[in-house]
């Protein structure tokens, strides 16, 4: 491609514009012919299986319901099959690794949203391609770092919650910022009141403000996303001030909320975080965390799966921000 693969509206060639602000724009990955149907199975079909999670959901967004499903034995062409005929999402995860055609890709959408918005910079570029079904959903839940979804096939609604200080509690917020429990969060419908929402269609792409919670509703055919996440230096600092915030909360029994990212009271919790990070590193030692297998894929029975024993949850994955 020659020309922008995005391209932000003048409103939006602000700084600032990219880490506080709910925005839409298009975008043209359409057009690199990699997200066609074998394209992706060509994709999961080089890609480490391990990495390319299939998963299953509940029916009703208010109770979660989340598992991976037990694959073993079926080709990339079964899992798009699968997508396709079920009620699944696939996630293939850590493109930038072992994908690098597709990380040049993403490397040249963040290289031109710098370009594009004065100040901006996109450190820890990380990326999944996100396959799931017509009728497949996410729920409401908060990332750690900031996210950017670029929709390529299918329609897709999502919901993002500006303001959310009400109907996330704190100690959950600062939770899953900490990396100590899952991203999920409790949801009520009465919550989409404080949502603005869109509907998504294929060359768009959405982005919101760090650690916004919101959730995802496919409307029509197969869906296909491109998911990136990246740390600006502000962001980096929001995480580490949070994490030190919980420490100081928790352990000294401090009533600290504030999340300064600059400034004497920004450096004294860097300093706390750091010497926080430091005794982890070395005393605490922190499991990585795996949905559990609740099911197995069979084309054969009900909701193509079958149920399997549970195997135990782990704690969360520890991100070193």
């Amino acid at each position: 491609m020659t020309d922008p693969i995005v391209e932000l509206d003048p409103e939006h060639r602000v700084p600032g514009a990219l880490e506080a602000q709910i925005l839409t724009a298009q975008h043209r990955l359409l057009e690199t012919g990699l997200f066609t149907d074998e394209g992706l199975i060509e994709l999961m079909e080089r890609h480490p299986r391990a990495l390319c999670n299939l998963s299953m959901m509940g029916t009703n967004q208010e109770e979660y319901v989340w598992g991976d499903v037990d694959a073993t034995g079926y080709d990339a062409a079964d899992l798009l099959r699968a997508v396709k005929e079920g009620r699944f999402w696939i996630n293939v995860r850590q493109i930038m690794k072992h994908q690098p055609e597709l990380r040049r890709i993403v490397d040249e959408l963040y290289d031109e949203l710098e370009n594009q918005s004065p100040g901006f910079v996109a450190t820890r570029r990380s990326a999944n391609v996100l396959i799931s079904s017509p009728d497949a959903f996410v729920y409401y839940h908060v990332d750690v770092p900031q996210n950017i979804l670029w929709h390529i096939r299918g329609r897709k609604r999502v919901w993002v919650y500006g303001e959310w200080e009400d109907i996330v509690p704190r100690d959950i917020y600062e939770a899953i910022v900490d990396c100590s429990r899952e991203e999920d969060v409790p949801y009520r419908s009465e919550f989409d009141q404080k949502a603005d929402v869109f509907d998504l269609e294929p060359g768009q792409v959405i982005t919101w403000p760090q650690n916004t919670p919101h959730r995802v509703e496919n409307l029509d055919g197969l869906n296909v996303s491109l998911s990136t996440e990246h740390y600006t230096p502000r962001a980096f600092r929001k995480v580490r001030v949070i994490r030190a915030n919980r420490f100081l909360k928790n352990v000294l029994g401090l009533p600290v909320k504030q999340e300064q990212t600059d400034g004497p009271v920004f450096a004294l919790k860097n300093s706390v975080f750091l010497a926080k990070r430091t005794v982890e590193k070395y005393c605490v030692r922190k499991q990585d965390y795996s949905y559990p297998v609740k099911y197995r894929l069979n084309f054969d029975a009900p909701q193509l799966m079958e149920a399997v024993e549970q195997s135990a949850g782990e704690s969360l994955q520890s991100a070193g921000v």
